[in-house]
């Protein structure tokens, strides 16, 4: 599976190119697309804190 950051940047450039969106809304548009990379960005952050904390393996120790 692609990375959600890619699909929302192909979102975009599929949004930009369709004629039948208005373009007064392009503000709205805009903003809720970068509302989701952001909240992409958090969801991966703790994703993989969560990964780190359920290693499989143990720690070598030093």
């Amino acid at each position: 599976m692609e990375p959600i950051e890619d699909r929302i940047t192909a979102l975009a450039r599929e949004m930009a190119t369709d004629r039948s969106l208005p373009e007064e809304s392009w503000p709205l548009y805009g903003f809720l697309l970068s509302s989701m990379r952001h909240i992409a960005v958090i969801v991966d952050d703790v994703a993989s804190a969560r990964e780190a904390r359920e290693a499989t393996t143990e720690n070598p120790r030093t």
